[in-house]
């Protein structure tokens, strides 16, 4: 089982290297990586081209890291796909454990595990363990899972071609969610698969509130259209009291499933930056 991952890049000579050698060191060998850089200025490119009896990439100018990454998905022929941003990391047993949970599960279109914080030195900030697929917290908690630990079958790219370029922060959640709509089937891998590395440059973190919103225009367009004829500020509101429901219920299925050990919240995070 082929397996093919695409890096949306740009400007990332500090973590680039980091990310790539994950990728190359994994135990079970992947099949493709495309490197898809917005025309780097920063000493990145020089990096890439010492690499590039290993990786396939190529720089040039983008709309941003959707287009990045749907110019990667193009390229792509492998069984199984995903991407990985230019600062995050799989841990070395990550693709292994992916190929050996589709081969045992044919009936699944998508996987996700655990994942691991880190800051940008890559020194650990906690764990998080995911609960078992649940559609109500992914559409209404806003991502039940956080996508370096996301692969699925590549024949899904056939019936959603590419990511809504429109879409500035929040491709992952869209695509997850037609993905959920069109009857994609989930899987879980209770491992952590993945480093995300979270700083004050971190896009989720400095676009925050935007980024909130934009989970909120998409819910709407997808799965309640019927909240478009109200104003955004009361549609925004109640799904705000969803989405803090779905998050409680996300808590209780987390300790039921496995167990009352600590488990790191990236929205934690995002409030201790807040009050720094």
């Amino acid at each position: 089982m082929n397996v093919g991952i695409v890096v949306p890049c740009f400007n990332a000579v500090e973590t680039i290297e980091n990310t790539l050698l994950s990728l190359l060191e994994q135990t079970y060998c992947i099949h493709e990586i495309w490197v898809i850089d917005g025309a780097s200025t920063d000493g990145t490119i020089e990096i890439l081209k010492r690499y590039s009896d290993k990786i396939n990439w190529v720089s040039e100018k983008d709309r941003g890291q959707t287009d990045a990454i749907n110019k990667g998905f193009s390229r792509l022929s492998s069984d199984i796909i995903k991407w990985v941003n230019a600062d995050d990391l799989l841990v070395e047993t990550a693709v292994q454990d992916v190929v050996d949970f589709f081969s045992n599960n044919i009936d699944k279109d998508f996987v996700y595990g655990d994942i691991e914080f880190i800051d940008r030195e890559g020194a650990q900030l906690g764990l998080h363990r995911e609960p078992s697929f649940s559609p109500f917290i992914m559409i209404y908690g806003h991502n039940l899972f956080a996508d370096p630990t996301c692969f699925w079958r590549r024949t899904w790219m056939i019936s959603i071609p590419e990511l809504a370029v429109e879409v500035q922060y929040s491709m992952d959640y869209w695509f997850w969610l037609k993905l959920l709509k069109k009857g994609g089937k989930f899987g879980q891998i209770k491992k952590v698969l993945a480093k995300y590395r979270v700083d004050d440059h971190n896009v989720s973190i400095a676009n925050h509130q935007k980024m909130r919103h934009e989970h909120f225009d998409i819910c709407i367009d997808l799965f309640i259209p019927f909240l478009s004829f109200f104003p955004k500020f009361a549609s925004y509101r109640f799904l705000n009291i969803i989405l803090v429901t779905a998050r409680i219920y996300k808590k209780i299925k987390i300790k039921w499933e496995r167990g009352s050990g600590k488990s790191f919240s990236f929205g934690n995070y995002i409030k201790k930056d807040s009050n720094s």
